[in-house]
């Protein structure tokens, strides 16, 4: 898996992940998991053998927390 990070001139971060196939499989997954079990989670880690993005977790907000992203198919 291959994550980037990079800011507009807003000031604003993008995030962009790229996975195989197994990646794929294993990510869907795992999210099915954590939608049975809300109140776990689980991370996407670096082997932090270089620099850049070290640590991504998924986690469930409750039903009535509200973020500022949308999933955009």
């Amino acid at each position: 898996m291959l994550a980037r990070l990079e800011k507009s001139e807003s000031g604003a971060a993008s995030l962009s992940l790229e996975f195989s196939a197994a990646e794929v499989g294993s990510l869907i997954e795992a999210l099915k998991k954590l939608k049975l079990q809300p109140e776990s989670h689980f991370h996407f880690r670096s082997t932090f053998k270089q620099s850049g993005i070290g640590d991504i977790q998924f986690s469930c907000s409750g039903e009535t927390e509200h973020g500022y992203l949308r999933l955009e198919i």
